[in-house]
């Protein structure tokens, strides 16, 4: 053979090791890639269930307040009711129109729906404020998270009925 077709064949023979070269270093960068692709497709995932758990709280937390809310409300009226009732015992002790009563019991029973009263009054107030804090805790939430993060349920558990007894 001519020295010319050696020296071809010995150039030929580089630019082929040099391609192959190229070749395997695209073939790792395309299986680093590859490797980079999966791992952001797990945690995107793995964000979609915590966003999810994240959202589902939420409307439990929500409706939680609402029962307390509809609670207060209904022992509000208990507390009411009671409270007229005592008045207008109060009111036939005083034109004496009750018989056979004795004024210490009266006084007795008086005092003790006074107390019983006041701490369910304070009960009531302390939830109250306890629901107040909540709904202030999930509008900061709303507001750092931005529009984008309003929580939206693919199921009924964010559905509150219009009205919600709370087993009143």
């Amino acid at each position: 053979m001519s020295k010319k077709k050696v020296n071809a064949l010995s150039d030929v023979a580089q630019l082929l090791a040099q391609f192959q070269k190229r070749l395997d270093a695209l073939t790792e960068g395309n299986n680093n890639l590859r490797r980079d692709l999966t791992y952001a497709e797990d945690a995107i995932e793995t964000q979609k269930r915590m966003n999810l758990q994240v959202t589902e709280t939420i409307c439990k937390l929500r409706d939680s307040a609402q029962r307390s809310f509809d609670n207060v409300g209904a022992d509000v009226k208990v507390l009411l009711e009671e409270n007229k009732r005592l008045n207008e015992r109060l009111e036939q002790f005083k034109r004496g129109t009750a018989t056979d009563i004795d004024v210490a019991l009266i006084y007795k029973v008086i005092d003790d729906f006074q107390k019983r009263d006041d701490v369910r009054l304070k009960a009531i107030e302390a939830e109250m404020e306890l629901i107040a804090n909540v709904r202030k805790a999930f509008s900061a939430y709303l507001i750092c998270s931005g529009p984008s993060k309003t929580p939206e349920c693919a199921n009924t558990c964010c559905d509150v009925p219009e009205n919600q007894n709370g087993g009143y």
